[in-house]
């Protein structure tokens, strides 16, 4: 695909992920401990499976590309204290699910997950799945970081049955790797993604990121032959996010060494044609799979879904989560937690939910949701589909459909078939343009997103 740099200027404007609609912005701290007590209690009469979002926020060192929330600590004292906490936190959400607990699908993110010794997740995986057993056709999934995972890691989850592993690469090039502060090689990423296969794991993904300082045509074309190599079952193709305004030490980097507007597609096109020439499906705008991994045969059965935790097909309608900063999505709601690890600690510690904002979705909200996460996920929009699960709540999204598919349509972004809007090759590439183009509150905050190129 040819992109002109007009048209990535034109494009290229901050806008969210849309991993949730309304976006975090319009969250507020009226939706509180309360609300998510009331959601909690409502969601407890269903007998859907839930999925269940761990955050371990531990680092050793900070990652200069990073914008997750970690904690940065090499204090051996600190993981037994916060799985105690961690622990108190999923009783008090156990208790307001009742008999609610089977789990479809748990992810544990971080952080650094496996910055906890394999004794120390032991010792929080145990009574965990005690309290929220996991169903036989769940998925169980972790990210890890070569440098600071053992085979003692993989073998203790294998053992309490993790079937998936997530690594983010970022970038193999020596040059690149000292410019973010994040080191692995090509040889213990192999070595790690070896025994976890050997051991059961299912699935492999791995993680990159273009637009980085020193990334080139040239380095990016020596790393993504190392990545096909290691042959993922997922992969995962980020834009950096340059926020330092969000994120001090992310000026430690060099910006001007950095490549622009362009240059940065460019890496995005070289991976995307790299990763299908080499057998993966695309898969929203942003992952790709092997045709034989679930989210490839999703695709074509329908049954892919977008959350927090990224594309699943083991959908399950609720979305409950633990740790500093974690978000829930129960029923109509969404609810985080105290970012700070000292604040959620001491709320749970007093006997509270460690709920400090949210959000309770209007009838266009839902629908609004409806139509941008099931675009990210099909590229389709179906007006007809719409009307009919959300009725004359619908109008608001429809009319925004209506009135942007004519623009879109000039910029080669949609074609119209029948009452269907298909996103054409240009836009799936520029999929977040779309959807900001059906939310209803993005002009309040336009400014506090990343860029979409």
């Amino acid at each position: 695909m040819k992109i002109d740099a007009e048209t990535v200027r034109r494009f290229d404007v901050p806008g969210p992920r849309y991993t949730s609609y309304p976006t975090v912005p319009q969250w507020t701290e009226t939706h509180g401990a309360q609300a998510h007590e009331r959601a909690l209690a409502a969601a407890a009469s269903s007998t859907a499976p839930l999925a269940l979002y761990v955050h371990i926020p531990f680092c050793a060192k900070r990652c200069l590309f990073c914008g997750c929330n970690t904690h940065i600590t090499r204090d051996p004292n600190h993981p037994p204290v916060f799985i105690e906490t961690l622990l108190e936190e999923a009783r008090r959400v156990a208790e307001r699910l009742g008999t609610r607990r089977s789990l479809r699908q748990l992810h544990l993110g971080g952080g650094t997950p496996t910055h906890l010794t394999p004794d120390e997740l032991d010792s929080l995986l145990s009574p965990l799945l005690r309290l929220f057993p996991a169903l036989p056709d769940a998925e169980l999934g972790i990210e890890v970081h070569p440098a600071v995972t053992t085979t003692d890691h993989i073998d203790m989850l294998a053992r309490h049955g993790f079937d998936r592993i997530s690594m983010g690469v970022q970038d193999f090039d020596p040059q690149v790797q000292d410019a973010i502060r994040r080191h692995q090689s090509v040889a213990e990423t192999q070595t790690l993604i070896e025994h976890a296969r050997a051991v059961g794991f299912s699935g492999v993904n791995l993680d990159l990121i273009y637009g980085l300082p020193h990334q080139t045509p040239g380095r990016w074309t020596r790393t993504l032959d190392a990545v096909i190599g290691l042959r993922p079952d997922r992969l995962a193709l980020y834009s950096y996010a340059h926020l330092p305004s969000r994120f001090p030490h992310q000026a430690a980097m060099p910006e001007r060494a950095m490549p622009k507007e362009d240059g940065k597609v460019r890496l995005f096109l070289m991976a995307r044609d790299r990763f299908l020439d080499a057998g993966y499906e695309a898969i929203g705008f942003d992952h790709f799979a092997l045709p034989t991994d679930d989210l490839a045969r999703g695709l074509h059965d329908g049954t892919l879904h977008r959350n927090f935790m990224g594309y699943t097909t083991r959908h399950a309608p609720d979305l409950v989560a633990l740790g500093p900063s974690a978000i829930s999505q129960v029923g109509p709601t969404f609810a985080q937690n105290d970012h700070a690890l000292a604040g959620w600690a001491e709320r749970v510690c007093d006997g509270r939910l460690a709920t400090v904002r949210g959000i309770a979705l209007s009838a266009d909200d839902l629908a609004r949701r409806d139509a941008i996460e099931g675009f990210l996920c099909r590229f389709v929009l179906d007006v007809t589909a719409l009307r009919q699960r959300h009725g004359p709540a619908a109008g608001g999204v429809v009319a925004d459909i209506e009135r942007n598919t004519p623009e879109w349509e000039a910029a080669r972004l949609v074609e119209k078939d029948g009452a269907l809007v298909r996103a054409t090759g240009l836009g799936r590439l520029f999929a977040r343009n779309i959807a900001m183009g059906l939310d209803a509150y993005l002009d309040k905050n336009a400014t506090a997103f990343s860029r979409t190129v």
